[in-house]
């Protein structure tokens, strides 16, 4: 699974609701991974996740849709190396659309302001859109 360099349009939303305790460390071995594979595809995310001050990783991301569309994934933020807590992200789409994917996902947090943003809100909203990398 290649990790999706384009960033896509779409709204998330990451609610704070708890994972399992015995999914943990199943997402905590596959958020590894994904960051491991991230760092061994590009360089300059490489050094940019080595001045985050977090990183929030969903290992796996599923989407699936007929007309109407829907997306869903669990992941964990990790702050210096180390988990410190852990998220679901849901979003929903209408539009043309077909067919079921997978795909990784890392939110690299540059600023302690908006870590500590993301931290203390309880529902907290990203906008992405297409800027331009081909």
């Amino acid at each position: 699974m290649k990790i999706v360099l384009g960033i896509l349009t779409a709204l998330f939303l990451l609610n704070v609701s708890p994972v399992n305790a015995a999914r943990k460390i199943v997402l905590d071995a596959r958020s590894e991974e994904a960051i491991e594979e991230f760092d061994e595809q590009t360089s300059a995310g490489k050094k940019l996740a080595k001045k985050a001050e977090g990183m929030l990783v969903f290992p796996t991301v599923g989407k699936a849709g007929f007309g109407i569309g829907g997306e869903y994934g669990e992941g964990a933020l990790i702050i210096k190396g180390k988990t410190v807590q852990y998220y679901s992200a849901a979003a929903a789409s209408i539009g043309f659309q077909i067919g079921v994917q997978s795909k990784r996902q890392i939110i690299l947090f540059m600023e302690e302001s908006d870590l500590e943003s993301f931290q203390h809100s309880e529902d907290w909203e990203v906008a992405y859109r297409n800027i331009g990398f081909d």
